[in-house]
């Protein structure tokens, strides 16, 4: 899992990059969920962009986080939706 953060106006904005594989399941949501309570604790958000493979999404989907966070294709789009 990768990190890409920025400040403006002492908002964070934190996009996580979903990787196959860096962090067991349960450290990944960790992680996720911390991420997305610090960041909103200063009005922020935070970002996922989608994992390369299906069974890593389909995780994402199980266990429903992809109805917590906004998750994008790339980056790009990432950064673009805040």
């Amino acid at each position: 899992m990768g990190l890409n953060t920025t400040e403006q106006e002492n908002t964070r904005r934190i996009v996580l990059i979903e990787s196959e594989g860096s962090l067991d399941a349960y450290t990944a949501s960790r992680v996720r969920e911390s991420a997305l309570k610090r960041s909103r604790q200063t009005g922020g958000d935070v970002k996922l962009v989608w994992p390369s493979t299906e069974n890593s999404r389909r995780i994402l989907r199980l266990t429903h986080f992809d109805r917590v966070f906004d998750i994008a294709e790339d980056i790009d789009a990432a950064m673009a939706r805040f």
